[in-house]
């Protein structure tokens, strides 16, 4: 199993070019998966990746901004 967790990339501005992001483009981008257009519950940096980790949404997890003391 592949575990990949990967945050502010920008199809527009090419940050997921495979010169910056290699592992990205093998197991993923190389394999046809590209991810368009999504959905996500909370935009701030902190609160989402807090939901990939934990699975709990922020009215959960008590993380709900990118600055302390709530991020």
């Amino acid at each position: 199993v592949i575990v990949i967790m990967t945050d502010d990339q920008d199809y527009m501005l090419n940050s997921t070019h495979p010169a910056y992001m290699p592992a990205l483009n093998q197991h993923l981008a190389d394999r046809g998966l590209q991810l368009r257009n999504f959905l996500i519950s909370t935009a701030a940096c902190c609160p989402s990746r807090t939901i990939l980790m934990t699975g709990r949404y922020t009215h959960n997890n008590n993380v709900t901004s990118n600055i302390e003391p709530h991020g």
